[in-house]
């Protein structure tokens, strides 16, 4: 018999919160959300983590035997459609090897499905 082990890997950043004022003029999504902050961390991360990862990961599948699982939520595609659209191309190589096997995430990584109408859930999936 032989040992086996999955490796499953989950991609996501999160929109930055930001603080203001009932009454502020900004429209919905962005008196909520920081979008230079979220920017600046998301630059860092996809520069030091995410494409060096990625490509290592590309490496491996195509040089050994090597198939893992992989989620991303929609929150990281979002930013990577902004700011770093080659991060995506990245995710299509590493897919198009077939040896990875996308799973379903829910697209903001929240909890919802902790709570009783578990409706925002399913539609997140």
């Amino acid at each position: 018999m032989a040992d086996s082990l999955c490796m499953y890997f989950q991609l996501h950043q999160p929109w930055r919160l930001k603080w203001f004022w009932p009454g502020d003029p900004y429209d919905n999504r962005e008196r909520y959300f920081d979008y230079p902050l979220t920017r600046s961390i998301f630059e860092k991360v996809a520069s030091r983590c995410y494409f060096p990862a990625t490509q290592l990961l590309l490496d491996m599948v195509r040089e050994h035997d090597f198939k893992f699982s992989l989620s991303i939520t929609g929150t990281l595609i979002e930013q990577c459609e902004l700011w770093e659209p080659k991060l995506i191309r990245l995710f299509e190589d590493l897919v198009s090897t077939e040896k990875v096997e996308l799973l379903g995430e829910t697209y903001y990584h929240s909890l919802s499905s902790l709570f009783e109408d578990r409706a925002e859930f399913r539609d997140e999936i």
